[in-house]
């Protein structure tokens, strides 16, 4: 026998003393069944307190006005211009100049696009300058 098949025979059977050791199957047993308990609750049911739900989810009015304050309910309007919220002040030079300003938006838009689109080309251009380090990996076994 060489020295290291006497070394993974001890091992071996040391691992054999260790679990048939009554402590380590105690143990075992012991976590076995606390495991599939550890997640239930110990204590009385949960029971939902009782709250007064109104029978419709809107505002209502104050039952006692307070000094100074008014209340206003909400008056939602679906109808109004959502779109061209200008055009309620019924300026025609207000209009033009929001007519003006959309364009020049969307040119400006359009010229801050082209500008990324050219840096990022100078980018790719240059990344060729940079210098690039590689690596391999090999392995071999004589």
């Amino acid at each position: 026998m060489q020295l290291g098949e006497t070394c993974s025979i001890r091992c071996s059977s040391a691992g054999r003393r260790f679990w048939h050791s009554s402590r380590s199957l105690a143990v075992f047993a012991l976590v076995a069944i606390l495991l599939p308990t550890a997640g239930c609750m110990v204590g009385p049911r949960y029971q939902r307190p009782s709250v007064p739900v109104p029978p419709a989810y809107k505002e209502q009015a104050p039952t006692k006005p307070v000094q100074g304050a008014q209340w206003k309910s909400a008056k939602p309007d679906d109808t109004a211009i959502c779109g061209k919220w200008w055009e309620i002040f019924n300026d025609p030079k207000l209009n033009t100049l929001e007519e003006q300003v959309n364009i020049s938006n969307q040119n400006v838009l359009t010229a801050e696009a082209q500008f990324r689109a050219a840096r990022d080309s100078v980018r790719i251009a240059r990344s060729g300058l940079i210098p690039t380090a590689t690596t391999n990996r090999s392995f071999s076994n004589s």
